[in-house]
């Protein structure tokens, strides 16, 4: 069945910086009823994909879709009995940008010719990557010359349809906002996390620029994910966190390095590793870096597994707080910080939230998202999502925190990753 449409046409006319914009984070508050452009009754889809409404806001040539589900379920991985979703972009000069959300495509058709495109010439992404009921889609047109005035048109098909096209207006260009302050506040403990991409900090050339990323970060911790190999993680890591003393603990894929007093705690975490860190001044934390299998789709054998290994956390955490490790380690904040691999269900992230501890959202400093991950090919199928988080103990009071990549260091910069590095401020106690 059809959806039926509500006629809507943007015009995003002005270039002052607002508050007001889309953040591609997550938090679907910024979104309103005026956004929305259809409407529909679940159950009558031919497939899984069963959209009860569509929202679209236009920002300069970005346009942002949102979509509200029947049903949970994946966007970019499942059955194939789900279906799929195709969204049908007219462009100006007779031209077409399609993208199949299940076939994790995207093609521009030119006059009968198609050819494939990469997510980072349309400045894809996705949230969440988790199975929801609830999305927020990013489709940039700036690469195909469209200007403000010019109309574009979407229509999507698949499990579900819209009744007819609807026509968007182009708007000027918003004015770039400057980037947020990333240095790091007075009174606080910080902890960082990257995902190194095979073992990045033995790369020649990225272990440099992940030193830099480090070194500018400037935090008390700094865990490591696909670290695989401990005597290559322990032979390089005084040299990427910048020389001199370093105390560092590995386990499983999964590395924890800090100039503080570090204390292993021998919890059963599998690709995870927990430490107790305490700074010269008194103030510590329990850090906890994990990086829970990756792939699949909700109820998957990855999923489970993913299950399964925050389930470990979870009981890590009741240990720490029952006081296994000493009273000094149950009374200190926790922290439990890396690549969660998100895609299946949000079961991990909500066994993490069970154990008395507050999810994170944190954002580029650049453009305000919270995406994490990027693959670094223009190849690479799976779009732009958010796949690392961080979570904090309930009463620990979060200061600031941001995903950062490469672009922070300097606008000549080469990718150090294809996950961003998160940071996180807590006021130390």
């Amino acid at each position: 069945m059809r959806f039926a449409v509500l006629v809507l046409s943007y015009i995003v006319a002005t270039t002052a910086i607002t508050d007001d914009r889309i953040r591609l984070d997550g938090d679907l508050s910024d979104w309103t009823t005026d956004d929305v452009i259809a409407t529909d009754a679940s159950g009558d889809a031919t497939k899984r994909f069963d959209f009860t409404s569509v929202s679209a806001r236009v920002e300069g040539a970005t346009v942002y879709l949102r979509f509200d589900n029947a049903e949970p379920l994946n966007l970019a991985a499942g059955d194939s009995s789900d279906g799929t979703l195709r969204l049908l972009i007219d462009l100006p000069r007779n031209r077409r940008l399609v993208i199949d959300l299940r076939d994790r495509s995207a093609m521009l058709e030119t006059e009968g010719a198609a050819s494939s495109i990469p997510w980072s010439l349309i400045n894809f992404a996705a949230l969440p990557t988790y199975a929801s009921t609830d999305f927020e889609l990013r489709i940039g047109l700036s690469s195909f010359g469209v200007s403000a005035g010019d109309s574009v048109t979407i229509d999507i098909e698949g499990s579900d349809e819209l009744d007819k096209p609807v026509t968007l207006t182009i708007g000027e260009a918003l004015k770039d906002e400057p980037p947020q302050d990333t240095s790091r506040p007075d009174g606080v403990i910080r902890v960082a996390s990257i995902n190194t991409l095979h073992q990045g900090t033995k790369d020649p050339d990225r272990s440099k620029a992940i030193t830099k990323l480090i070194t500018m970060v400037n935090a008390d911790v700094v865990l490591f994910n696909e670290e695989w190999n401990s005597g290559e993680f322990y032979r390089n890591i005084a040299e990427v966190m910048g020389g001199g003393l370093i105390r560092s603990r590995w386990s499983d894929g999964c590395g924890i390095a800090t100039r503080h007093k570090l204390t292993a705690l021998p919890v059963a975490l599998n690709r995870g590793v927990a430490g107790f860190v305490q700074m010269d001044n008194g103030d510590a934390v329990v850090a906890i870096g994990v990086h829970f299998k990756c792939c699949g789709a909700s109820g998957t054998d990855e999923d489970l597994k993913r299950i399964d290994e925050a389930k470990a956390v979870a009981v890590a955490i009741d240990q720490i707080r029952n006081g296994d490790f000493g009273d000094v380690v149950s009374s200190a904040p926790i922290i439990v910080l890396g690549d969660y691999n998100l895609v299946g269900s949000r079961d991990p992230l909500d066994i993490i939230e069970a154990a008395n501890m507050a999810p994170v959202t944190l954002r580029s400093p650049i453009d305000g998202s919270a995406v994490t991950w990027a693959g670094m090919k223009a190849s690479e199928s799976f779009w732009p999502g958010r796949l690392d988080w961080a979570a904090v103990s309930d009463v620990v009071d979060v200061r600031s925190g941001w995903a950062i990549d490469h672009r922070s260091i300097g606008p000549d910069a080469e990718p150090v990753s294809d996950h961003k590095m998160l940071v996180v401020d807590i006021d130390a106690k």
